[in-house]
């Protein structure tokens, strides 16, 4: 199709931790941390199509952009942990504040704008293991975390990826916030083999997903966004089998 796409997409990172055990207690152990993160994400986007007239490349507007992405996160958290007899268990609260800024220029110099998302959450974790013998354990746990969206995801400029489909991404995109409890059994015998089973249960606020659009009659348009909340219920079952016998 005498069409040219390049791009120059660097991406610049620091990740700085502090972290800090304290001396035993009777009642267990605590850690404390903080973490510091930054991300640069900067991309030129170009899209060119051969003009059959001319014999020249030309600058197709609505493919081309270029974007900055700039990330930043404080993160302190603090974890106990403590035992007695058959029973394990700990529990951990991280507190986040993350700022995002991302700025979106078009190459007709008719779009310079930009995007700001900053907010602090709380995300806790907590378990309990219990061995009802040698062989046999229990365990019962809870977490929050968070899944962040990538520069890509966030870009509105279409991308022709291949020939079929445009991918476009929502600059207010929010990262999904994901909690999750689950309950597991493990057994393992005199020799060596092993199984577990566990039941899950997953909560996602701020789901993204792909929402297609017809953008003509050869061409799908995909746009990532959140599309709301997402709950799912799973069992998962495992096996490793072992064996001492000698091939002969």
């Amino acid at each position: 199709q005498d069409e040219y796409n390049t791009n120059e997409n660097p991406l610049k990172g620091v990740r700085f931790n502090l972290d800090y055990d304290f001396k035993p207690f009777s009642f267990g152990t605590l850690i404390m941390g903080y973490q510091y993160r930054n991300l640069d994400h900067r991309g030129d986007f170009v899209y060119q199509r051969k003009n059959n007239n001319t014999q020249r490349y030309e600058l197709i507007p609505k493919f081309s952009s270029e974007v900055d992405l700039h990330r930043s996160i404080h993160a302190a958290y603090f974890q106990y942990n403590g035992s007695f007899n058959q029973w394990k268990w700990n529990a951990g609260l991280r507190l986040e504040n993350m700022k995002r800024d991302l700025s979106l220029k078009d190459k007709t110099g008719t779009l310079d704008e930009d995007y700001t998302l900053a907010f602090s959450q709380l995300f806790p974790s907590a378990s309990v293991h219990y061995a009802s013998d040698d062989n046999t354990s229990f365990k019962v746990a809870y977490s929050k975390r968070i899944e962040r969206t990538t520069t890509f995801k966030m870009n509105p400029f279409p991308e022709r990826v291949h020939y079929e489909p445009l991918e476009q991404g929502d600059p207010n995109l929010h990262p999904e916030l994901i909690d999750q409890v689950e309950m597991g059994v493990n057994f393992k015998n005199k020799k060596g083999n092993s199984w577990f089973a566990s039941l899950y249960y997953r909560k996602v606020d701020h789901l993204i997903n792909r929402v297609n659009t017809v953008y003509n009659d050869t061409i799908l348009n995909r746009i990532y966004s959140n599309v709301g909340r997402a709950k799912a219920l799973g069992a998962e079952l495992g096996a490793e089998v072992s064996s001492a016998d000698k091939l002969k």
